[in-house]
C-alpha cells in the first residue's frame, strides 16, 4: 500500500492509536504524532509540545502550566478552556476550531477561526470576534456576548439556553 495512504489513515487516529501504530513496524516509527486531543492534559509539557510540532489536534483543558503553542503551525483544532495557561495563539494561521470557554488569558484571535466556543467567562473584546468570519459560535452562559450585535457577520451560530 502507498505510504501516503498510511499517513492519511494515521492522521485520523487518536493519540493512543497513533502510538500503537508507530510501534507496528520500522517504517511507521517515522510518523510524527498529530493528535493530542484525548490525552490527560496535565501530562503535557512544553518539552512534549516542542517535540510534537506536527500536531493537528491539541487539548490543553485545565493544564495550568505556562505553555507556548505558536510554533504548532499545522494546528487546526485547539482546546484551551478552563484554567489553561496559554495566552498567545496569534501565529496559528491554520486554526479553524477553538474552544476557549472559561479562559480569560486569550485576548486576541487568529483570523481563520470558523468555530469558536466562548461559553462561560472569557476576556475577548467584542470587536475581535466581529472581525472573524465564523460559521458557528457557542456563547452559553456568557452574558458578555449573548444576543450581541457582534454576531451580525456570522452565517450560523447558536446560543444555548
Amino acid at each position: 500500500m502507498n505510504i501516503d495512504i498510511w499517513y492519511q489513515i494515521f492522521d485520523f487516529l487518536d493519540f493512543k492509536s497513533q502510538i500503537l501504530f508507530k510501534n507496528v513496524c520500522h517504517e511507521f516509527s517515522k510518523f510524527e504524532i498529530t493528535n493530542m486531543y484525548n490525552v490527560k492534559t496535565s501530562k503535557i509539557t512544553q518539552t512534549i509540545l516542542n517535540k510534537c510540532d506536527k500536531l493537528i489536534r491539541l487539548d490543553l483543558y485545565d493544564n495550568i502550566k505556562q505553555l507556548r503553542v505558536n510554533h504548532l503551525h499545522k494546528l487546526r483544532f485547539l482546546k484551551i478552556s478552563g484554567a489553561c495557561n496559554v495566552d498567545d495563539i496569534m501565529e496559528l494561521e491554520n486554526l479553524i476550531f477553538l474552544d476557549m470557554s472559561n479562559n480569560f488569558h486569550i485576548k486576541d484571535l487568529p483570523k481563520n477561526i470558523k468555530f469558536l466556543d466562548i461559553s462561560g467567562f472569557c476576556n475577548l473584546d467584542k470587536n475581535k470576534i466581529d472581525q472573524l468570519q465564523l460559521k458557528k459560535t457557542n456563547t452559553f452562559k456568557n452574558n458578555k456576548y449573548e444576543n450581541s450585535h457582534v454576531f451580525n457577520s456570522i452565517s450560523q451560530y447558536f446560543v444555548a439556553t
